[in-house]
């Protein structure tokens, strides 16, 4: 597991107004022997503060706002201990539209590599 952590805030700087988060694999994938699924599983948010622990590989986020708004952020989770909520987003960002679970891997490695 990869502790996932960082701040959600709004272009003012101002902490987002986020409830919870909703969090998921991007896609049904065989891995250490079983399966991880594409169900949601839900994170509290306090403060705008993102923390949760996460398996390594492509994840869905969706931010859930209270009046029922949502926003869905794609993420690379790279297989270290921890990671900020920056770094799998911008792994997510350099894998693209790509589909191949190799280049989201490769992507995530090269922004832990970076930091």
């Amino acid at each position: 597991m990869v502790r996932v952590s960082g701040e959600l805030r709004l272009v003012t700087d101002r902490p987002a107004l986020v409830s919870q988060v909703r969090v998921r694999a991007a896609r049904d994938r065989a891995e250490r022997g079983g399966l991880t699924t594409t169900f949601d599983d839900v994170v509290p948010i306090t403060g705008g503060q993102v923390e949760m622990d996460v398996l390594p590989g492509p994840a869905v986020m969706v931010l859930e706002e209270s009046g029922g708004f949502s926003h869905v952020v794609k993420l690379v989770v790279p297989d270290m201990v921890t990671a900020t909520l920056e770094q799998c987003v911008l792994a997510a960002e350099v894998a693209g539209e790509a589909d191949k679970r190799t280049l989201e891997r490769l992507a995530g490695e090269v922004v832990a590599d970076r930091d």
